[in-house]
């Protein structure tokens, strides 16, 4: 074998010393390069994979988020139905109320109007009862030319009103 290293060319001395020199260099980069590189690594990865947990943590959030939202809006859809119902019921009464009272305010206004008619009817009944027993007074006063007594204008105007009505 050592005609095989002698016949290559190749010094044992030089070769151990390279040896060596690369055991020292795979030591320093050991050292100094790939552990420093292979820490760096694993951060790296414990953070993609920190992120990737927070990710699905804010998708499952954002899911639960959306899933209150639609409750809130269902809940508030069921208020704003509910406000709406009563508003209609309230005013449904309150035209009801303002339909009876309009009702009775014109029966009020036509019961008035009526007692004013009946009570302007009475006052002309009245005054035409005086115009009629005037003049049959006159008349009689003038068929019998002679001054008619007041017992005798009463009993004229009584018969004359009777005769009327």
């Amino acid at each position: 074998m050592s005609e095989l290293i002698a016949n290559l060319g190749l010094d044992w001395k030089l070769l151990l010393a390279q040896m060596f020199n690369f055991g020292i260099l795979a030591f320093v980069l050991t050292k100094l390069v790939y552990k420093p590189l292979l820490k760096a690594l694993k951060e790296r990865q414990k953070l993609a994979k920190a992120t990737v947990d927070n990710a699905e943590e804010s998708r499952k959030a954002l899911e639960n988020i959306d899933a209150e939202t639609k409750q809130i809006e269902g809940e508030a859809r069921k208020k704003a139905d509910e406000i709406i119902k009563k508003a209609e019921v309230q005013a449904s009464e309150r035209r009801e109320t303002l339909i009876v009272k309009a009702n009775e305010e014109a029966e009020k206004i036509v019961s008035q109007a009526r007692a004013e008619a009946k009570a302007e009817r009475a006052l002309l009944f009245s005054e035409a009862r005086r115009d009629m027993a005037s003049l049959v007074i006159r008349a009689a006063e003038k068929v019998l030319e002679r001054e008619v007594t007041k017992e005798d204008s009463k009993k004229l105007a009584q018969k004359a009103i009777e005769e009327l009505t």
